[in-house]
C-alpha cells in the first residue's frame, strides 16, 4: 500500500468534502450515497476510509469543515472584521437575493440538515447547533457593536434580535425552497432588511 504526501492526503481530503457536500446537498444526509461521492472523486473507498471511518463520520465533516467554514468566510468573518457590521450585514443579505437559483431548488445546506438530522441523531444535532448559535452570534456581536457606535438603540436585546434575524434568514430560504420562487425569497429578504435598516432608525 502506497502512502500519500501530506498535500495529496490533504487535497483528497478536501476533494471528498466537497463532493460529499453537494450530495448531501442534493440528496440529504440519509439518501446520500458514498458510491456516487467516490464516482465524482475518482478515488478509491480505501481513500475515503482513510479519512472518514464511516458516513456518519463525513456526514459531520462536512458540517464542521465545509459547511461552517463557508458560513464562517461569507457572513461571520465579514461582520467581525466591519467597522459599519449592519451595513455589511445587509449587504451579505443583498446577495443572497442575486442568482439565488440553487438556493430556490434546494434551500439552505444548514437548515436541510436541522430539519433532517437534529431529531434523529444527538451528534448531528450538537453540531448543526453549534454553527447556528456561532450565526447567531455574529449577527448579536454585529449588533451590539452598532449600539456602541450609538446607530442602535441601547434598550434593543441584541441576543433576542439575533435570534429574530437568524430565523427570518433562514426560514425567507426555506419557503422560497418550498415554493420554488425567487419572488417569494426576494420579497421576504427584502422585508427582513427593512426591519434591520428599522433598527438603526
Amino acid at each position: 500500500m502506497s502512502i500519500m504526501d501530506t498535500s495529496t492526503q490533504e487535497t483528497a481530503k478536501d476533494k471528498i468534502l466537497e463532493c460529499a457536500f453537494y450530495e448531501i446537498y442534493r440528496r440529504g444526509f440519509q439518501a446520500a450515497s458514498l458510491s456516487n461521492i467516490l464516482k465524482d472523486t475518482n478515488l478509491t473507498k480505501g481513500a475515503l476510509y482513510h479519512h472518514f471511518p464511516n458516513k456518519k463520520a463525513l456526514g459531520l465533516a462536512v458540517i464542521d469543515d465545509y459547511i461552517y467554514a463557508w458560513l464562517k468566510k461569507r457572513i461571520f468573518d465579514p461582520l467581525k472584521l466591519s467597522h459599519r457590521p449592519l451595513d455589511t450585514l445587509l449587504k451579505i443579505i443583498s446577495e443572497s437575493r442575486v442568482n439565488p437559483s440553487i438556493q430556490i431548488e434546494l434551500g439552505c445546506p444548514l437548515n436541510n440538515l436541522m430539519q433532517e438530522m437534529s431529531s434523529l441523531d444527538k451528534d448531528f444535532n450538537a453540531h448543526l447547533i453549534r454553527i447556528q448559535l456561532a450565526w447567531q452570534k455574529s449577527i448579536e456581536n454585529a449588533i451590539r457593536h452598532s449600539q456602541q457606535q450609538g446607530e442602535v438603540s441601547s434598550d434593543l436585546n441584541a441576543e433576542q434580535i439575533a435570534l429574530f434575524i437568524f430565523s427570518s434568514w433562514e426560514g425567507c430560504m426555506g419557503t422560497a425552497k418550498v415554493n420554488k420562487s425567487k419572488q417569494v425569497l426576494s420579497g421576504c429578504l427584502e422585508v427582513l432588511e427593512d426591519y434591520i435598516l428599522y433598527l438603526k432608525s
